[in-house]
């Protein structure tokens, strides 16, 4: 997606039974924030089209976790659609505010 290794600073995750949400940053390898400017998305960034977020949903078998969906610089709330998709409540997808 970008051409070269990114992390995932981890915000929040949330875990309902076998299920987790999860919204972090990406960010370079040594933790500096993302640089667009040398990727794909740079004139989209810049444009306020992507936005500097990740969203993942996974799922627990059998001990292990299994990415389900995956959503990096959405501008809207992916999410409402993986609520549907895997008949998950959208509790699962809110947060306590702090």
């Amino acid at each position: 997606m970008f051409g070269r290794l990114v992390m995932v600073k981890i915000i929040q995750k949330k875990q309902v039974a076998d299920w987790m949400f999860l919204v972090g940053e990406p960010q370079e390898v040594d933790g500096q924030p993302l640089d667009y400017s040398s990727t794909a998305f740079a004139s989209q960034y810049t444009e306020g089209l992507v936005d500097n977020v990740c969203m993942a949903l996974a799922q627990k078998t059998y001990g292990t976790w299994e990415l389900k969906a995956f959503s990096l610089g959405a501008t809207d709330a992916p999410f409402f659609d993986w609520s549907e998709k895997f008949g998950l409540p959208l509790s699962l997808f809110s947060f306590e505010e702090k």
